[in-house]
């Protein structure tokens, strides 16, 4: 068994035994010769065009889209003239004609049927007391009471 063989396919990142192996792959130091950083820069140009304007943006975008003319506007409805009514309205009177010939007159009510039962009422055969009745009958029972 070699140093860091665990078993998987796939090397264990981070460990010990990953870095010793990845460190054998890179270079050492002076195996390679870096750019000269004095040298000509080769690469980039700035542009010579100015940018587009807010008009120009909104332009550029809207190239497409159909303007409030290209839809076409719909025919408006021949105007005629109005017309006043020549009907001849009713007067006070003829109103009136009108209103009575819908209410029934006394004829057209009918009779009505006389309640069943004997006729009318009836007077009182009651004999109530008067003044005198009323002072003999209390003199007797105020009487009475003192015998008792």
């Amino acid at each position: 068994m070699k140093f860091g063989d665990h078993g998987l396919k796939t090397p264990l990142r981070g460990t010990l035994a990953y870095n010793c192996l990845q460190s054998g792959k890179l270079p050492g130091p002076g195996a390679y010769s870096p750019a000269d950083p004095k040298g000509k820069i080769n690469g980039g140009k700035w542009g010579k065009h100015s940018a587009m304007s807010y008009i120009d943006t909104c332009l550029l975008k809207t190239r497409g889209i159909p303007g409030p003319s290209a839809y076409g506007a719909p025919k408006p409805a021949p105007i005629n003239g109005g017309k006043f009514s020549i009907s001849q309205s009713k007067s006070d009177i003829e109103w009136q004609m009108y209103r009575a010939k819908q209410i029934p007159g006394p004829g057209q009510y009918g009779n009505p049927k006389a309640p069943q039962g004997g006729g009318g009422g009836r007077f009182s055969t009651a004999n109530p007391k008067g003044e005198t009745d009323w002072i003999v009958y209390r003199g007797t029972a105020s009487f009475l009471l003192k015998l008792f």
